[in-house]
């Protein structure tokens, strides 16, 4: 299913209340448009509200998701028909897999070992398919689609929570069920009304299908507790009053599981429907919330001269991020915070695609830092997740971001010269690795001194001169032996006393 559902742990209260907690990460693709396509994905921070990093992946990136873990966020891109693999701890891309033709969305599985895209235009013959990533290997398989006409090419796909089934919908009466195992296609013909079918979410339990129907303007709830993929559809939830329709895009539910909340845009059924006085009831509806156990529908009024599509969920399971589509720029909606402008604007509804998820808000995420001390140097490096080389280049990376909860591995290495002398601050021991689990922001120092000598230096015979060095440190008789940075050059003078002569020196000298 689309993990958005179940990654998102803060609250709004949490926000409001300024608390140093770690808040979660929202990836939002900049698609623009097809004359004026865009190539970014925005890192927007959800508890400061404001964008954080851009990411330049592929041209037009339409749908993205974050794995369980966080640790990785993959995103399609419609321009070059790939899929960048973003490595979240630094925000760089780290690889690009190929997709088939015109990808439009994009799932993961519960346990991150899958990637799922479906392929509106794939290959042979410009009908739909579904390439399986391995997330280990990223080895692509491709999975075509029944062919039955044009109208009938993917557009949404989510993954079941708990059994082996993808669904995928597509633009005709067909909602299809693959089976993540073998990578068998079961068709339903005829078993579902989805003519228009648009997005498609699960609930939690696993037990109900929604899936939105812009051509009837209706959200049908399609009832799994059979278990038996794929199913007909058990409820209808209209979305039109003859006069006015709440035009369905996109549907979420909720962290909690108890809302399907579905994003509108109010259309006119008739001339001028949504403007005659008094409003008909889909007038300025913007948000339709659907209770899971009921399948009840609430009505939400919003600004009918707006688009929005749902970002997704706040901890609480009722307010959400939502992008608002505006002429002029494309912004984060955070209800009731504000506004954020995140990139490159779509260019008008008609350029939205029909059925992507053009976002994703991973689990909340600390920031890593290591802070090197001592008169040495060396590197730091850092596994699960990888990201950090803090190496004293000019492009050191010495903090990375981390999901909460997640134990990270650092490995110190010294320089040739060096030695390293163990670990401080947030973390502990003497040994080159330390682990710590990060929950909120961290930091690490990690001592590295330059390596040291003994110079030691006798006098044959005793009493018989003395010898003095540069740098100073040496005045023997006296102070015989001391300790030297590595690749000091050191001279030793010598003196002898009255009644002897130097000779020479032996030893290292």
């Amino acid at each position: 299913m689309k993990q958005r559902t179940t990654l998102v742990l803060i609250t709004l209260f949490t926000l409001w209340a300024g608390s140093t907690l770690a808040q979660p990460r929202a990836y939002v693709p900049n698609n623009g448009n097809t004359s004026n396509p865009d190539n970014t994905v925005s890192v927007v921070d959800t508890g400061a509200n404001m964008v954080i990093d851009t990411i330049t992946v592929g041209n037009r990136p339409v749908s993205a998701v974050v794995s369980p873990d966080g640790t990785r966020a993959y995103v399609v891109n419609q321009g070059p028909d790939t899929v960048s693999v973003i490595q979240t701890s630094t925000n760089t891309v780290i690889s690009t897999i190929d997709v088939d033709n015109d990808p439009t969305d994009i799932a993961i599985s519960p346990d991150g070992t899958t990637v799922w895209v479906a392929n509106f235009n794939g290959i042979p013959s410009n009908f739909g398919t579904v390439s399986k990533i391995d997330t280990a290997t990223e080895m692509v398989t491709r999975i075509e689609l029944p062919v039955i006409s044009r109208s009938c090419n993917p557009n949404a796909i989510v993954v079941h929570p708990t059994l082996d089934f993808v669904y995928v919908t597509t633009g005709c009466d067909r909602l299809l069920a693959i089976n993540t195992t073998t990578n068998m296609v079961i068709d339903a013909p005829n078993r579902t009304v989805l003519l228009g079918s648009n997005d498609i979410d699960i609930s939690t339990d696993g037990i109900k299908i929604y899936v939105t129907d812009r051509a009837n303007d209706a959200v049908y709830i399609i009832d799994l507790a059979a278990g038996l993929p794929p199913a007909a559809v058990s409820d209808t939830i209209s979305l039109s009053d003859g006069l006015c329709a709440a035009d369905p895009l996109d549907i979420a539910v909720s962290p909690a599981g108890n809302f399907a909340w579905v994003v509108t845009q109010p259309t006119n059924q008739v001339s001028g429907g949504c403007n005659i006085m008094p409003p008909p009831l889909f007038a300025n509806v913007n948000y339709v919330r659907i209770d899971v156990g009921s399948n009840a529908a609430s009505l939400f009024a919003g600004n009918p001269l707006e688009t929005y599509s749902t970002l997704g969920f706040l901890g609480d399971g009722t307010s959400f991020y939502g992008l608002r589509i505006s002429g002029t720029a494309t912004e984060v909606m955070v209800s009731p915070m504000g506004t954020i402008t995140i990139g490159t604007p779509f260019g008008g509804f008609g350029s939205i695609p029909a059925s992507s998820s053009p976002y994703f808000i991973g689990p909340p995420m600390s920031e890593l830092s290591v802070t090197k001390t001592g008169n040495g140097d060396g590197n730091i490096t850092s596994m699960n997740p990888a990201g950090m080389n803090c190496d004293s280049s000019m492009n050191e990376i010495c903090d990375i971001a981390v999901p909460d909860g997640m134990e990270v591995t650092l490995t110190a290495a010294a320089d040739a010269s060096s030695i390293f002398n163990g670990w401080g601050g947030d973390c502990s021991g003497a040994g080159n690795s330390t682990m710590i689990t990060v929950n909120a922001d961290s930091n690490c120092t990690a001592d590295f001194e330059i390596q040291q000598f003994n110079v030691d230096v006798s006098i044959n015979p005793p009493g018989a001169g003395s010898v003095t060095s540069s740098p100073s440190g040496i005045d023997c008789p006296g102070d015989c032996s001391e300790l030297f940075d590595i690749n000091t050059f050191i001279n030793l003078n010598e003196t002898a006393d009255p009644d002897f002569n130097f000779v020479n020196w032996t030893g290292a000298a």
